[in-house]
C-alpha cells in the first residue's frame, strides 16, 4: 500500500484510468496524472450555473480522448448535462437530454458511476438510472436491477468495467448476491455471484476478537472478481480496521492491508490507493 504525493491540494472529484479530476483550492479544476505530476486545467464554465451537482471523467474510445462531464442545475431550476473534451475544446458543450422527462432528469442530483465508455446516475426512488454514452453523448432512460433488497444507491458500484450492483442479507445470515448490467443497450441485469461470507465472518471474528463487526465494500481492482473491503470492530473507528482484498468467485481472502487515516478510496489502475 503506497500513498501518492499530489502537487496541490484540493479535493478528488473522480477519476479514470489513473488520472485524476481535482477541484483545487483556487476553484480551479485539472486532470492529473498523479504518477508524472503532469496536469491539465479544465476550461472554466461561461453558462450560468445555480447549483453544480457532479463530475466526472471519462475515456471515448472513438477519439482516444478523456472528457469531463457535468451534471447541473441552472437558475431557472433545469437540470442540465455538460460535456467537455480534454485537449480539444476550450467552451463546454450541453448533452441533448430533451427526450428525458423532467422526473427521469432528477436521476442528475446523484454522484454518477463510471464503468468503460458509460456514465450512470442511479434513481433508486424511481427505480431506473441514466446512462451517458461518452462516445455518442446521448443519455438513455433504464430500469434498475429488480432485486428488492437493494436499497441503497451505494450499492451500484464498477467491477471490472461493467456496472453491477450488490444486494445484502445482513448479518447474521451474512450474504452478498451481485448483479452485472451485462447489456449496456437493453439494460440486462443477470446475476453474477451470489457469496456466503460465513468464512469472511469467521476470519474478522478471529481478527478483532469480537462478534459485532462492520464489513463495508470499497472498491473493485483487476477483474470482475476482486474486491476492497474494509472490515473492523462494532464501535470502533473504522481507521482501526483492515483493509482485505477479496476473491468473489473463489471466496478466497487474497491479502490483508493495515487501514491509513484518510477520506478517500479509489482504484488507480489496477492498484488501491488513498488520499
Amino acid at each position: 500500500m503506497t500513498p501518492l504525493h499530489l502537487p496541490f491540494s484540493g479535493e478528488i472529484l473522480h477519476s479514470c484510468d489513473g488520472l485524476l479530476l481535482i477541484h483545487d483550492d483556487w476553484d480551479i479544476k485539472h486532470v492529473l496524472n498523479p504518477i508524472t505530476k503532469q496536469s491539465t486545467a479544465v476550461a472554466p464554465f461561461t453558462c450560468s450555473i445555480w447549483n453544480s451537482l457532479s463530475f466526472s471523467l471519462a475515456y471515448a474510445h472513438s477519439t482516444g480522448l478523456y472528457k469531463v462531464v457535468c451534471t447541473l442545475c441552472d437558475e431557472n431550476n433545469t437540470y442540465r448535462c455538460m460535456i467537455l473534451t480534454m485537449g480539444k475544446e476550450e467552451e463546454w458543450r450541453a448533452v441533448d437530454i430533451r427526450l428525458l422527462s423532467e422526473t427521469a432528469q432528477k436521476a442528475f442530483r446523484h454522484t454518477p458511476v463510471r464503468a468503460r465508455e458509460f456514465v450512470f446516475w442511479i434513481d433508486l426512488y424511481s427505480g431506473y438510472f441514466l446512462r451517458l454514452d461518452v462516445d455518442s453523448e446521448t443519455v438513455t432512460k433504464f430500469s434498475c436491477c429488480k432485486d428488492g433488497a437493494i436499497r441503497l444507491r451505494e450499492s451500484y458500484h464498477e467491477l471490472g468495467g461493467s456496472l453491477y450492483c450488490c444486494s445484502t442479507a445482513g448479518l447474521p445470515d451474512l450474504g452478498w448476491t451481485f448483479w452485472v448490467l451485462k447489456d449496456t443497450d437493453g439494460g440486462e441485469w443477470v446475476k453474477l455471484y451470489t457469496v456466503d461470507l460465513q468464512g469472511l465472518l469467521d476470519y474478522c471474528s478471529s481478527m478483532f476478537q469480537a462478534k459485532s463487526f462492520k464489513i463495508e465494500r470499497l472498491v473493485s481492482v483487476k477483474s470482475d472478481e476482486v474486491v476492497i473491503l474494509r472490515a473492523y470492530a462494532q464501535g470502533e473507528s473504522p481507521e482501526l480496521g483492515q483493509l482485505v482484498a477479496y476473491n468473489l468467485r473463489t471466496r478466497e481472502i487474497l491479502q490483508t492491508y493495515k487501514l491509513e487515516p484518510c477520506r478517500i478510496w479509489l482504484t488507480h489502475v489496477n492498484s488501491l490507493v488513498f488520499f
